[in-house]
């Protein structure tokens, strides 16, 4: 009952938060935004499969499915935060990853088959899906591999709009209700908005910070009466 309460009611809005976590401060705190999306990646990922699959796993009670869930998403987490030298450009592919689905999700048509039999894995086609899912994802890591803060920025703000949208598409599916492919652009479009508006704030600021940190004291020319000279004094110097 405990575990049926959490993962309907309690896993969605945890993903909305971690969600905007990243949105909003995923250039900031990359490592710490990795750990956040292994954990919820691999514990959404390991939720949907335990429930897709319940028949096959003897139809474990909610609790069960709850625990091995959290444990999935530690390990998930655990595994991004050892990913060091790497982090950039494994954002850059989860955001190229994230369009493909994204894409998939609202182009229904884009799902059939191009020929009869087509080969799938995980209820997926391998072509385009998961073809296109391969390319996307090389050309981001390829992307944002000079870890340039502004690329960083979109990446990481588009991460959380993606992410933003799969966790309302779970909470109005918990509550028996379906969000069309439209209203969970919108919703994507808002979270990456937001996040990228407050990413950009943040950046232009440290910008402007380390400016005026560089920059060197002003000299002028002050005249010292007392030996009737022109010495020069730092602006806002004393003249004894």
């Amino acid at each position: 009952m405990v575990g049926e309460l959490v993962t309907m009611r309690v896993f969605p809005f945890i993903g909305i938060f971690l969600s905007l976590f990243i949105a909003c401060f995923g250039h900031k705190f990359l490592r710490p935004s990795m750990i956040l999306l292994g954990f919820a990646v691999g514990s959404f990922s390991a939720l949907h499969v335990f429930y897709e699959y319940a028949d096959i796993l003897h139809n474990w009670a909610c609790d069960a499915i709850f625990i091995a869930s959290l444990v999935c998403g530690g390990i998930v987490g655990l595994i991004a935060s050892m990913l060091v030298h790497g982090v950039s450009m494994v954002m850059g592919a989860i955001a190229g990853a994230a369009v493909v689905t994204l894409f998939f999700d609202i182009c229904e048509s884009c799902n059939e088959p191009l020929w009869p039999n087509a080969a799938t894995f995980l209820d997926k086609l391998l072509v385009p899906y998961w073809l296109s899912f391969a390319i996307v994802a090389l050309i981001g890591a390829c992307i944002t591999r000079s870890k340039e803060t502004r690329i960083l920025a979109i990446v990481t703000s588009f991460i959380g709009g993606w992410g933003g949208a799969a966790s309302v598409r779970l909470a109005v599916g918990s509550q028996k209700g379906r969000l069309p492919g439209w209203a969970n652009l919108l919703v994507a479009a808002g979270f990456s908005a937001l996040g990228f508006a407050i990413q950009s704030f943040l950046i232009s600021r440290s910008q402007k910070a380390k400016e005026r940190a560089n920059k060197p004291p002003q000299i002028a020319l002050v005249s010292a009466p007392q030996t009737n000279g022109v010495a020069a004094l730092p602006v806002g110097a004393a003249v004894a």
